[in-house]
């Protein structure tokens, strides 16, 4: 927001490459190919770190995947052109392009003559199982996670670019299969889902914990981190955990479209050397939340209760003492470490507990858990989904946050309505709602409840 006033004010200033420190030769560079290069090794090496299958499990899941792909499947048909009229039209503006720098906006001009041969084109996809190699290429931007250091190659978030054709093929094979794998999904995924918010399981965790300690019961909340949640996803447990639901050339396709064959990391108008994953569903992919959803459906929450959002997963367990709710999560914890290792995730040393309604003159650090190599320490404040948490439930430190957050969009608000120039009322309004008043908003169901 600060680069887009200074603009206006003409002191915006060409910023130069931020400096990025290699984790090999611990030198720092502002070259943007060397940077673009620095970023892939590092997106490369983090899943090459991860658990792999062994290839006896891996030539077991090919079988199963196999015999589904040569099912007859319910999803098989031709795409028919009002399917790509409507997908067309939903299609948002101003979206960053991929590698061949086209636009949804171009796609929206295109004629009825060429829509009806990319309609054709999207059905020779599906018959073959396989992409032109156009649209086989994706084009990652890294964008520095919000108060990281940034000559930290680790503290990028990757964004995955890819051809708009490729994501117009994805929206047409998603409306297909969304509704199917939606009822495979557990009760207690709420991410990416139909008329669910992220405020809605905020809302539910605090009214859980709330109630279970007006029963005068202990609440042990456990918030798990996978590690690298959507790069660290085995490609092979994707197409296993999908063949259970989709068979045939449809299943094949969407095989085919997470293997993506070149990558590369681009630094402004310069580009990495290519690079290829045989993990991870890309951030930023149409299909990618759905299969996401996919994996984690069987999560276990064995005599807790709980809920899953995207990668955000939190589980709480009661007992009259903190100790009978820390032998009931125990249980469940075993059982989460033991689905992650078979799934070959991992959680993070960012998995952390809370545990409401405990007497303070308990020894905290007895009650916390350490599973299979997983310590799971105790906090006093956590963030969950946006929402600052604390062992009192009452907003103070979500407050303090939300007045913190939205002091410079107070302060760049005022830099604006200058008396004899500036924006007008109508803009500055626009600008409260979608940067103040939003955050503010965000835990107004939690707030009237104070």
């Amino acid at each position: 927001m600060w680069a887009t006033f200074n603009t206006l004010t003409r002191k915006f200033k060409e910023k130069a490459n931020k400096p990025i420190q290699d984790p090999h030769t611990g030198q720092t560079t502002n070259d943007p190919k060397t940077i673009a290069n620095i970023l892939a090794a590092v997106l490369v090496n983090k899943r090459e770190q991860l658990p792999s299958y062994s290839t006896e499990e891996n030539n077991t899941m090919k079988k199963q995947i196999g015999v589904a792909v040569k099912e007859k499947g319910d999803y098989d048909k031709d795409f028919e052109i009002e399917e790509l009229y409507h997908v067309i039209n939903k299609l948002p503006k101003n979206k960053s392009p991929g590698l061949d720098g086209i636009t949804n906006d171009v796609i929206k001009e295109m004629g009825p003559k060429s829509k009806d041969f990319l309609c054709h084109l999207y059905n020779m996809c599906l018959a073959k199982a396989r992409l032109p190699r156009a649209w086989d290429t994706t084009l990652i931007v890294s964008i520095l996670k919000q108060g990281r250091n940034s000559l930290s190659p680790d503290n990028y978030r990757p964004i995955s670019l890819t051809s708009v054709f490729r994501k117009i093929l994805e929206h047409l094979i998603k409306h297909r299969i969304e509704e199917k794998i939606d009822k495979a999904l557990s009760r207690r995924q709420v991410g990416f889902r139909k008329k669910r918010s992220t405020i809605d399981a905020v809302v539910k965790l605090e009214n859980e914990i709330k109630i279970g300690m007006q029963e005068k019961n202990s609440v042990y909340a456990i918030f798990y981190d996978l590690t690298s949640a959507f790069d660290s996803v085995p490609l092979q447990l994707v197409a296993q955990k999908l063949s259970m639901h989709i068979k045939g050339k449809m299943l094949d396709l969407i095989i085919s479209l997470t293997k993506i064959e070149e990558t590369y990391v681009a630094i402004k108008n310069v580009i990495s050397d290519k690079i290829q994953f045989t993990k991870g569903v890309p951030q930023g992919g149409v299909l990618s939340p759905l299969l996401f959803n996919l994996v984690l459906a069987d999560f276990p929450f064995k005599n807790v209760d709980g809920q899953i959002f995207a990668d955000d997963i939190v589980s709480w367990a009661k007992g009259r003492t903190p100790e009978e709710a820390k032998k009931t999560m125990k249980i469940s914890v075993i059982e989460a470490v033991n689905w992650a290792n078979l799934n070959k995730l991992v959680f993070s040393n960012k998995t952390v507990a809370m545990i409401f309604n405990a007497n303070k003159r308990n020894d905290l650090q007895r009650l916390e858990i350490d599973v299979d190599g997983l310590h799971i320490p105790l906090v006093n404040h956590t963030r969950y989904l946006g929402m600052s948490i604390d062992l009192k439930l009452n907003m103070k430190l979500h407050i303090n946050n939300i007045l913190r957050e939205t002091s410079n969009s107070i302060n760049l608000m005022k830099c604006l309505a200058g008396k004899n120039w500036g924006a007008d009322r109508s803009i500055l309004k626009l600008f409260y709602t979608a940067a103040i008043r939003s955050k503010i908003e965000y835990a107004a169901p939690l707030m009237a409840e104070m």
